[in-house]
């Protein structure tokens, strides 16, 4: 996203984060999916870069699909039989997000949605083991409807052009480290079992996956974005209240969006803030529930502590565990 180009116009570039937020969300909830969070983060992240290829339309569902199914086969083969064996795989799988997520291509989302289904399905899955066949649809639903979306509006709407050097996104621990740590943190969220599991561990993820920004902005802009982001499902939850219909919500999330998108789009010191922001609205907003509900401010409001916890925790390895320079991965690795 560096060195921002005055062909497409700014507004245009927005235009395709806004639209790939708040059109995979709300079709994922149209839908009746469950984790409509990961529809809103496939969609956002995809349409900050280069319009997605026919080849990426094709491969990402499909290999979401493999991702979950594995992810399903290693809780039943050891989650329960043999669990420092279970464990060591998680920490690996999650080591292999951390990492990817590092990269500056499109590898960094193939990185997030390790790291979402490495901790989403065994939590849901050691709960209820009866809904393995729904989870695993529901998920890979919402990375097709994300990643259709980003096709779709990358034939409609200009994208920017590849960077010549890819932006370097630089990681807040070591991979290792933070896999770890996100390990940790799972096994805490199993134990005490808070109301809200999957908000305290997306909370986590987004805080301890590689940045764009280093040094002191690691720590701003996330609690930047728990608490705009927060303060914006609030408006949304608000609104939804009035008329509870999915244009309603398409509407109010393209106007919640629309701010945060015109500082994706340009490189400036907000821009990570703005980018978690987002994030944190999709995570609030379609989080294991629908805005649609008659409930939504009491369910809200436990998953905004949720995401806080989340992030507070790993804020604090942060602070404890994080060396002073971080590494800047090279596109290769």
């Amino acid at each position: 996203m560096s060195a921002l180009r005055s062909d497409p116009p700014v507004q245009i570039l927005a235009l395709r984060v806004a639209l790939g937020f708040a059109a995979s969300l709300t079709i994922a909830e149209g839908w009746d999916l469950e984790f409509s969070f990961v529809a809103a983060l496939v969609g956002a992240t995809l349409t900050m870069g280069p319009a997605i290829s026919m080849l990426g339309l094709v491969v990402l569902p499909p290999l979401a699909w493999v991702m979950a199914t594995v992810s399903v086969l290693l809780v039943e083969a050891f989650a329960k039989s043999v669990p420092p064996v279970f464990l060591l795989v998680t920490v690996g799988c999650l080591w292999l997000g951390f990492r990817l997520s590092a990269r500056p291509d499109r590898m960094n989302v193939i990185g997030l949605l390790i790291l979402v289904l490495s901790c989403v399905i065994p939590l849901r899955l050691l709960a209820y083991p009866e809904v393995t066949d729904m989870v695993v649809h529901d998920l890979v639903s919402n990375v097709l409807v994300g990643v259709g979306v980003a096709f779709a509006l990358g034939l409609v709407l200009a994208g920017p052009e590849a960077p010549p050097v890819p932006a370097p996104r630089y990681e807040v621990l070591p991979a290792l480290t933070a896999a770890i740590v996100l390990t940790l943190g799972a096994f805490l969220v199993w134990v005490f079992e808070p109301p809200a599991p999957g908000a305290v561990l997306i909370g986590a993820i987004i805080t301890l996956r590689a940045d764009l920004h280093p040094g002191y902005r690691v720590a701003r802009d996330r609690i930047i974005g728990a608490l705009v982001g927060g303060g914006l499902a609030v408006v949304a939850a608000t609104v939804m209240g009035l008329a509870p219909v999915l244009p309603t919500l398409f509407l109010v999330l393209m106007v919640v969006s629309w701010p945060l998108a015109l500082r994706i789009v340009q490189d400036g010191p907000w821009q990570g803030a703005a980018i978690k922001s987002l994030y944190a609205v999709g995570i609030l907003v379609g989080e294991g529930f629908s805005p649609l509900f008659e409930d939504t401010g009491e369910r809200l409001g436990i998953r905004i502590v949720g995401v806080f916890i989340g992030l507070l925790f790993a804020m604090a390895a942060i602070a404890l565990l994080a060396r002073r320079n971080p590494v800047v991965p090279q596109p290769g690795v």
